[in-house]
């Protein structure tokens, strides 16, 4: 798990090849969408803000997304509007 800025991070591998990656956070206001996204050097979150008026209201939001990949990776990075993060990866065995 790592905790950045506004958001928390966790990653897992499943059976060796694939790799789901959850976020959850804080939106300054309702109506951003949130996405976990691959980069060429490693995974990005896009939060897109809403368009139109909407109320300050703080509000959480969690995503996550399933990769085709897992292997034998023990971290990967994770940028966002803070910067680059290092997340730790956790195996699983599912049978």
């Amino acid at each position: 798990m790592s905790i950045t800025g506004q958001v928390i991070y966790n990653a897992y591998s499943f059976n060796d090849s694939d790799l789901v990656v959850f976020a959850v956070g804080l939106n300054p206001t309702p109506g951003y969408t949130n996405e976990l996204v691959k980069i060429k050097q490693g995974y990005q979150l896009v939060s897109t803000p809403p368009s139109g008026p909407v109320p300050q209201v703080i509000t959480m939001f969690h995503t996550s997304a399933k990769f085709d990949e897992g292997g034998n990776m023990r971290s990967i990075t994770i940028q966002d509007a803070t910067g680059k993060h290092q997340v730790q990866v956790t195996p699983l065995k599912l049978d």
